[in-house]
């Protein structure tokens, strides 16, 4: 099963449409691919390019979990470049596009096992939280490169421990 993990952002999708293009010319029809992206990869324009690729070969057997947190590092998605209406620009390429809570796991996988039937590449545009979990943190509290000062921190360690704990 061969993976890719890339640094550069946007890079996912299209190796994941390579390797679910070669798993079909070499008659692995059981075989998934799957792609793990972030809202602020939808900025690269490799990603659309990748996605009119796969889209344009009816991948279905190409899923992409889109983790769709409106943030990056330089702030949120929103406020950097447009890029709702998601569901619609994947639709337009020829995916299935599922929008749904991506902190609900039953939801998740119901929208995997459903993919697995499609005929064309599949999104699930899970619409998450950088704060989910974690209510001691201030609402403009931001998954990346935050910095807690102490307090915080050790209330945040002290609700995680406790979530564990349950």
């Amino acid at each position: 099963m061969p993976e890719y993990t890339c640094g550069s952002l946007g890079q996912g999708l299209s190796a994941a449409a390579g390797f679910a293009l070669a798993d079909r010319l070499q008659g692995r029809l059981e075989a998934r691919t799957f792609a793990f992206i972030s809202d602020g990869e939808l900025q690269e324009g490799q990603v659309w390019e990748a996605a009119m690729f796969a889209g344009h070969h009816r991948l279905g057997r190409l899923t992409v979990l889109l983790d769709a947190n409106n943030s990056q590092v330089d702030g949120p998605v929103d406020s950097i470049t447009t890029i709702e209406p998601m569901a619609a620009k994947w639709l337009a390429f020829g995916w299935d596009a599922v929008d749904l809570d991506g902190h609900n796991v039953a939801a998740i996988a119901a929208a995997l096992i459903a993919a697995a039937q499609a005929a064309r590449p599949q999104v699930l545009i899970c619409r998450t939280s950088t704060r989910h979990g974690l209510s001691c943190l201030p609402p403009d509290a931001d998954g990346h490169f935050i910095k807690l000062p102490a307090g915080l921190a050790e209330a945040a360690v002290a609700e995680l421990t406790a979530e564990l704990a349950r």
